[in-house]
């Protein structure tokens, strides 16, 4: 008894589908899945590629295969808000906290390299406004560093004149007026590191030009030329030493005098 014929093989599901359909599903390996299967992966890569159906070719980008290649700047520059603008850079918004315009040196060099990046107007600028930052935070951190210097420069000064901070201070002043300084001079050196060294030297050179003798009444006719401010500054010097040193009999003697003649001029004359 012969064998039985098999019957014929049941056509491939795809078979009735236009030549370009079924190469695109043999290619993607369709054909080897079932049919609910294959039909399934077809349909959503259909709603996949239906998002960008309608979408204007200005705002399709394709990039080449080669990151090198002359296409990517007319990548860049295909839709707007990735490209360099056509007229340059422009920085008119970026300012400093205290409304300062950024300086023309540091604008030309954002906007080189940014033009030879290509990149667009907002990142640019945000770059642009990142270097104004850094800067600030640069300077404040700078004028926390030399306030702390100052006030130990201060400390420091006062600790080494004691009692007789406001003296010198007055010697300085009347230095400063000989030099011919008004008083913001004096004040800038007190708030500058290395300050001290300089007022230092200008109380000893108030000491050479005879500002102390004359206001310890050792010009003959007695600290008759102080104000009353003067003269309390002076007491207190008298005072400081004599806590801090022990006086011979002749420095206690003038010292006596000498705080005879202050007295009347802290208190005025008795009255006649």
């Amino acid at each position: 008894m012969p064998d039985p014929v098999a019957p014929p093989s049941p056509p491939a599901w795809y078979s009735e589908l236009p030549e370009p359909v079924r190469a695109h599903i043999t290619n993607r390996g369709h054909d080897k899945e079932e049919p609910a299967v294959a039909a399934a992966k077809l349909a959503e890569a259909h709603f996949a590629a239906q998002k960008l159906i309608g979408v204007p070719p200005e705002q399709v980008v394709r990039l080449p295969k080669d990151p090198t290649d002359p296409g990517y700047l007319e990548a860049y520059n295909r839709v707007a808000q990735f490209g360099a603008p056509k007229d340059g850079y422009k920085f008119d918004d970026v300012k400093f906290k205290d409304g300062t315009a950024l300086a023309p040196e540091i604008a030309k060099a954002v906007n080189d390299v940014a033009a030879e990046l290509h990149l667009p107007a907002h990142a640019a600028t945000r770059i642009a406004q990142s270097l104004v930052t850094l800067a600030e935070t640069d300077a404040a951190a700078d004028a926390s560093e030399r306030a702390t210097a100052v006030a130990a420069m201060q400390a420091t000064m006062r600790a080494n004149w004691g009692a007789n901070y406001d003296l010198n201070m007055f010697k300085v002043s009347k230095v400063a007026e000989t030099l011919g300084w008004d008083k913001s001079v004096i004040d800038g050196l007190q708030t500058q590191v290395g300050g001290d060294k300089l007022l230092g030297a200008l109380v000893a050179l108030g000491d050479k030009m005879g500002e102390a003798p004359m206001h310890r009444g050792e010009t003959g006719g007695g600290p008759t030329n102080m104000t009353r401010d003067q003269a309390v500054i002076r007491k207190a010097e008298i005072m400081t030493d004599a806590q801090t040193r022990k006086f011979t009999d002749a420095e206690m003697a003038a010292a006596q005098r000498e705080l005879i003649q202050l007295a009347t001029i802290i208190q005025g004359p008795p009255p006649r």
